[in-house]
């Protein structure tokens, strides 16, 4: 009980250390992602390597939404506000690094959206109106094999019409973007 000669205590916003502890994990896997962005756009052939780096990219600005989501609205310290500018000034300043030199690859993550998109919207209508149990007449976890089949057959699918997607806007985003960072930097030879 709160001594009546007191004054009521002032609430203080979220430190640092405690914004740190409390999404230890998060920014741990934050970092993990973005070791293996830049790693992966060195591994051997590139025609593996950069595919990777995308993945790992877009796994790192999910990841980061998640976490800037997080950030407090009002009362945080001065360090945590210094803390998710630079971190976001670090995300970005890498996106930007990927897209000046990785951008040849800009079909891989157009490919990658659209299918990830895609899958996440189709997933959310197959479960919401229980498509799959009503289509196959089956109760929830039933026919395995089936569900396997229907469901790598829809990935494949969804990957095709990713990829077209991808090989149409691709290469006019790869020129769009080559004339823009040959005026910044000297374009890495290819």
């Amino acid at each position: 009980m709160e001594n009546a000669s007191e004054p009521p205590r002032k609430p203080q916003g979220q430190s640092l250390g405690a914004f740190l502890e409390d999404n230890q994990r998060l920014i741990t896997v934050l970092g993990v992602f973005s070791a293996l962005t830049l790693f992966a756009g060195t591994v051997r052939p590139v025609e593996f390597g950069r595919p990777l780096s995308s993945i790992f990219l877009t796994l790192v600005v999910l990841i980061w939404l998640e976490l800037w989501s997080r950030f407090p609205s009002k009362d945080g310290g001065w360090r945590l506000y210094l803390f998710e500018s630079f971190l976001s000034l670090a995300v970005l300043a890498m996106v930007g690094y990927w897209i000046v030199v990785v951008h040849v690859w800009f079909r891989w993550l157009i490919m990658l959206l659209v299918w990830g998109g895609a899958m996440v919207a189709i997933s959310k209508v197959i479960k919401r109106y229980d498509l799959f149990n009503r289509l196959f007449r089956t109760v929830p976890q039933g026919r395995p094999k089936l569900r396997y089949a229907v469901g790598l057959l829809l990935l494949l699918v969804v990957l095709g019409v990713s990829l077209g997607v991808a090989s149409l806007v691709g290469p006019p985003l790869d020129r769009a973007v080559d004339n823009l960072s040959a005026e910044w930097i000297q374009a890495p030879s290819r």
